[in-house]
């Protein structure tokens, strides 16, 4: 009986372990905001100045579930412009898991 209880339990936990990527948890709202960071780079001047949160957590940061897989998200980049001036960019992105991939359904990128 021990035995079978320490399997379920094994089970149970192994279970838990495997991120879902529709939760409404801080692992998932992460990847939106990677997801969507990825996103924002594509729009940038110079991408590899970027430099973006590293939490959906982080000072000016919004990261929402709004179901279906389905996540809005408001953050910042810190990049380089075409004079090559560092300066903050704001967005706005909603994005939609699709297992361990994320499709862009909208993207408003402010200056």
């Amino acid at each position: 009986m021990r035995h079978l209880s320490l399997l379920l339990s094994l089970l149970a936990l192994g279970a838990c372990a495997k991120a879902d990527p529709c939760a409404d948890t801080g692992i998932a709202k992460d990847q939106a905001l990677f997801a969507s960071q990825n996103f924002v780079k594509r729009e940038l001047k110079a991408p590899g100045s970027a430099e973006f949160p590293t939490r959906f957590d982080a000072e000016g940061v919004s990261v929402i579930a709004m179901g279906q897989c389905e996540f809005s998200v408001r953050a910042w980049a810190d990049a380089q412009n075409s004079f090559g001036a560092l300066i903050r960019t704001s967005y706005w992105a909603r994005v939609r898991a699709n297992g361990s991939d994320y499709t862009l359904l909208s993207l408003d990128i402010t200056e």
